[in-house]
Formats: structure tokens, sequence, C-alpha cells
């Protein structure tokens, strides 16, 4: 029996190995067509069996930080294949390739084709279809900004992230949703045939994969629509179950599984913040500096600050005598409201209160709404503020005299 399989897979190896070097030895002519990017425009085809589309690149300004150049597929076609490569030669090569091969590769179509911002770069659309493209040039890509400001967010608050309960239930709920499709691969796997699995992934490989991927990714729009229901109770199971499990085991509470957590949070943020721009130099520049400043001393930053005051004291704004009796008011109008709203809270004991005042019957009128000053009060404040007044005049033309 293992006679007759070990025979059978040489045969099939070297059936596999002969249809490869068939397809090496074979040159096929390709009539294709180059076109450069400039700008931003719309293009169709096809107009040759290869239509090739090159972006020429640019220099490098710093003002550039943010560009972004990509190219989207508004009208895609039937059926088309899609090469990317450096330059127009080494897309050809692969359309020559991929059409003088007996066991071509899956292609992986998509509609949507980033491009480098600042170097050459080139791709191709093998189709007999009608199709039509855009391309977009933006100088400021504004998720971009969004991701470096995210990125420095989440480093900075990293570490009240890694201690904080919500973050933990909530990262643990959607690793658990994600974590959930292994059992569903895992399952499926065991449903498929042994040796039908292993020639397939033999002859196919990550071609297969990939291209099963895509398919996927391409029709979610259609599952969401059409399988609503089933994938929100999906969801919904997943995250009861993640919550569960959370909730059995509790918040990380070991100081340096917090430190690895909070560490992981800060390398995530780091690698964002270098993806958000293309000129690699200048993202580089800006985590050195955020890694410098961060970890600076609090007691370096604290005798910064104290020489800086000494140097540049603030200055001073004094109030005349207008804005301080109006401040004055203001402030002991809110007081008041203060103290009579704690007055009339459950948290104010009334009797312990009554006992320690003269005039109970007077404060309860204030709390119920009235003054806190009496007639005479007010009568005697406004006659000192007289006296005060004439004395300051009478003083002020003597000083003149």
């Amino acid at each position: 029996m293992n006679y007759r399989f070990t025979c059978n897979f040489s045969v099939l190896l070297s059936t596999v190995f002969f249809l490869i070097a068939c397809s090496w030895s074979e040159i096929i002519d390709t009539d294709y067509f180059i076109r450069e990017i400039k700008s931003v425009e719309t293009l169709k085809g096809p107009i040759k069996d290869l239509d090739v589309y090159c972006y020429p690149g640019g220099s490098r300004p710093l003002y550039a930080l943010w560009k972004s150049v990509y190219v989207e597929l508004k009208v895609v076609p039937k059926d088309y294949s899609l090469l990317l490569a450096e330059n127009h030669s080494e897309v050809v090569r692969l359309y020559q390739e991929q059409q003088g091969s007996w066991l071509p590769l899956l292609p992986w179509q998509q509609t949507f084709i980033s491009l480098p911002a600042f170097d050459s770069y080139c791709f191709g659309i093998a189709t007999k279809y009608g199709y039509e493209l855009q391309v977009f040039i933006r100088n400021v890509n504004y998720w971009r900004v969004l991701q470096l400001i995210g990125g420095l967010f989440v480093f900075l608050s990293a570490p009240s992230f890694s201690r904080n309960v919500f973050f933990f239930y909530a990262t643990g709920v959607s690793f658990g949703v994600i974590a959930s499709l292994l059992i569903i691969v895992f399952v499926l796997s065991r449903l498929v045939p042994k040796k039908a699995g292993a020639y397939t992934v033999m002859l196919f490989g990550w071609s297969l994969v990939l291209y099963s991927l895509q398919l996927v990714w391409n029709n979610i729009r259609d599952i969401t629509q059409k399988y609503h229901v089933v994938l929100l109770g999906y969801i919904t199971v997943a995250s009861l179950i993640s919550f569960a499990v959370c909730y059995r085991y509790g918040p990380v509470t070991d100081y340096r599984s917090l430190n690895l957590i909070q560490w992981t949070l800060q390398l995530i943020s780091l690698v964002s913040i270098f993806y958000s721009s293309e000129l690699r130099e200048v993202s580089t520049a800006i985590i050195i500096v955020i890694l410098i400043v961060y970890n600076i001393p609090k007691s370096w930053i604290a005798k910064a600050k104290t020489l800086w005051l000494r140097k540049f004291p603030p200055k001073v704004k004094l109030l005349t005598e207008a804005e301080y009796i109006q401040q004055a008011s203001e402030e002991t109008r809110k007081a008041l409201e203060a103290l009579r709203t704690y007055c009339e809270s459950p948290n104010c004991s009334p009797w312990k209160l009554t006992c320690r005042l003269k005039d109970p019957v007077r404060f309860a009128r204030f709390i119920e709404g009235e003054s806190h000053l009496s007639d005479q009060e007010i009568l005697e404040y406004d006659s000192d503020s007289l006296y005060a007044g004439l004395t300051g005049m009478l003083t002020g033309r003597r000083r003149q005299r």
C-alpha cells in the first residue's frame, strides 16, 4: 500500500514539474501599451491585450509629508488580471509568465490600488472587457494625519489604557469575536478530505488561499445585507462568551503584565506613526523625538519650568476697583447658592445645623430664597461706604492743596 502511494505521488510530481518546464520554455509575444500617469485624470480601456500604467514618482519635499497616490477602478471589467511591479518590463514579464503557464496562479483582483507617492511604480490590466479607472493624487491625506494623531494619542494614553477596566473588556470581547473565526476554520478543515486538500495546497498553495480571501472580502457587503441576522447572532454569541471569559478571570492586576500590555500598545502606536507617511525619514525622526521627550525625567522638566518662570515671569494684571467689586459680588452669589443647595440636599443634617446657629429662623428664610442680609445690615454697609468715600475725597483735596 505504501509502495503504491509513493509511486502515484512520484508520478504526480513528475507531471507537475514537466508542465512547469513546458511553461517556462514557451515564449509568447505580448501586445501591450504603456501610459504614464502624471495628474488626476480618468482613463478608459482596454487599448491592447495588456495596458500598462506607470507613475513616475517625484521629489520628496517636506510639505508633502502626507501625500498619497491611488487608483480606483470605477468600471470593473467582468474578467481581468491585475499585475503590479516596479517597472513596465517587469509587468510584461509577469503577464507572459501568466499567459504561458499551464498551471496559472489564480489572479488577485482588486479595485483599489495604492501607489508609492515618491517612487516610480507600474501596474498592468489585462482584459478584453471595457473598464474605467480614476487617478487620485492628494497632497494631504487626512486619514494619514488622523493616523499620526491617533498613534500619538495611543502612545501617551497607553499607561491609563492598560489599567482601564473598560478597555480590558472591550479588547477582550473584540479579540474573542475575531479569534472565534479560527474555530470555524478548524471545523471546516476537519471536513475536507486529507488527500484532496493536500493535493490542492500542493498545486495552488497560497494563491488559492488568497483568492478565497479576496472572494470573501468582495462579497462581504452581500453577506452583511443578505445574512445580517445570522451575522448579528454570531457576533452576539461570540461577544457574550468572550465577556463571560473576561469576567471569569477579571482584569489584569500583575504589575509586569500591565507593563507588557502598555509596551505592546505603545509599539503598535509607533508602527502606526511610522506608516502614517511615506517620508520614512520624517516619520522616524518624529518617533525618535517622541521617545526622547517621553523618557525625560520629570525632575528635569520641573527644573526647566522653574528656570523659565524665573527668567520670564508671567505678567500679573491688576483689577480696577469696579472689577474688584463686580468679581466679589459674583463670587459671593455663587458661594451662597452652593450653601443653599447643600442645605437642601440629603447630605445636610438640619438638626445638627440648627443647634449651631444663633438665629435659625433667619437662616431658614435664607434657605427659602430671602436675602442673607437684613435691612439694618444693608443700611450700615451703605453708611460706612458713604463715609469712606467722603473721607477719601477730603483726604485727596488736602493732599492737592
